[in-house]
This record gives structure tokens, C-alpha cells and sequence, in this order.
């Protein structure tokens, strides 16, 4: 990854399998196939690679289980072909279709 998409992480390197918010974590009902990034409230979120945003959409809402905020996701088709989901942004700052240069801003971090 050639940048870091939330330069105020509180922590600028991967989880270690098996940890809390890491990749394929067994969280008993499914597994986890993100990789959380904690960071202070309202930091900037940052895409890592070029791509054009493909889509928009609520990630996790009140109504779909009571005790989670609304927050949102982006989709970006990468030029490599990869698609990055970010998610559980509280505000989005782009449109669906436009493209957009690594390290351009997408959303603010709950």
C-alpha cells in the first residue's frame, strides 16, 4: 500500500492476525473481512490508489440493528482492477462516477 488512508490513525500498520478489527478475525457468527482502522473522531479518510468511486451507500444503520449510528461506505474500482470498500464513514465527499487521485479526500471517520 503506498499510502495510508487515515493519516491520523492511531496506528499506521496492519492488525496482527487473530486481533480484534483484523482481517478474517472470527467474530462467532461470521468473520470479519475488513481491517479496522481507529482513528480520532472526524479524521480525514484518504483513498490509497486511483480509481473511480462505483458506489455509495449506507454501511450501518439504526435500522438494521438498534445499537449501530448510520454510517456510510464508499467503493472504489482501483486502476489495478481491485475494489476498496471504505466504511463506517459518518460523511462522504464524493460522488458516484467521478475519479479520483490517490490521497484525495473521500469521507470523515466517525
Amino acid at each position: 500500500m503506498k499510502y495510508w488512508p487515515v493519516p491520523k490513525s492511531h496506528s499506521k500498520s496492519l492488525l496482527a492476525s487473530g486481533v480484534p478489527g483484523s482481517f478474517w478475525e472470527n467474530r462467532g457468527d461470521r468473520h470479519h473481512c475488513g481491517v479496522d482502522i481507529y482513528a480520532p473522531e472526524g479524521s480525514d479518510m484518504l483513498s490509497v490508489e486511483d480509481g473511480e468511486v462505483i458506489d455509495i451507500d449506507i454501511f450501518t444503520s439504526p435500522d438494521k440493528i438498534a445499537y449501530w449510528n448510520t454510517t456510510y461506505h464508499v467503493l472504489l474500482k482501483n486502476k489495478t482492477g481491485f475494489v476498496c470498500k471504505y466504511a463506517e464513514l459518518r460523511d462522504i465527499l464524493v460522488k458516484r462516477g467521478i475519479v479520483v487521485k490517490a490521497v484525495e479526500l473521500r469521507g470523515i471517520c466517525p
